[in-house]
């Protein structure tokens, strides 16, 4: 896949060969804003990338933010189309804004992780009514603890 760095740019890498996810890294300092009475940061990666048609760039929060400073991405999961060609940005959401970070986020800090997924191309046939199952319409719960 073809990638741009941009200046101050990190190369997404693999922390260990056998890794599901790439490291992404800050551009810049975080600068923490309130925000809906919480506090986010809009994180510049230093990168733009060509996602091969019939993909998705997946971004995820990394582990040891949100066990660490309870912190994650502000969207859960963000979603690059392979038609975007604009800087890739991750927004951070500190879920406590009364606990500061045990360390802050600098520039060349790993601050999320992506994937490439395939994007399988379905088709929605529109039905009076579905099928019965087994579980039928019991959702949350239903299964018991």
């Amino acid at each position: 896949m073809n990638i741009e760095l941009l200046e101050d740019g990190v190369l997404p890498q693999y922390a260990h060969q056998a890794d599901a996810c790439m490291d992404c890294f800050s551009r810049e300092d975080v600068e923490w804003e309130y925000e809906h009475g919480v506090q986010t940061a809009t994180m510049p990666l230093g990168f733009k990338i060509e996602i091969p048609r019939g993909y998705a760039l997946l971004l995820f929060s990394r582990s040891g933010m949100g066990f660490r400073d309870n912190i994650s991405l502000a969207n859960s999961v963000g979603v690059i189309d392979c038609g975007f060609t604009g800087e890739v940005k991750a927004k951070l959401i500190k879920h406590s804004i009364t606990m500061d970070c045990k360390e802050p986020i600098q520039k060349g800090d790993k601050v999320c992780q992506m994937m490439l997924v395939e994007r399988p191309k379905i088709y929605l046939n529109q039905v009076d009514k579905l099928e019965p199952t087994e579980r039928g319409v019991n959702g949350f719960g239903s299964t018991g603890r």
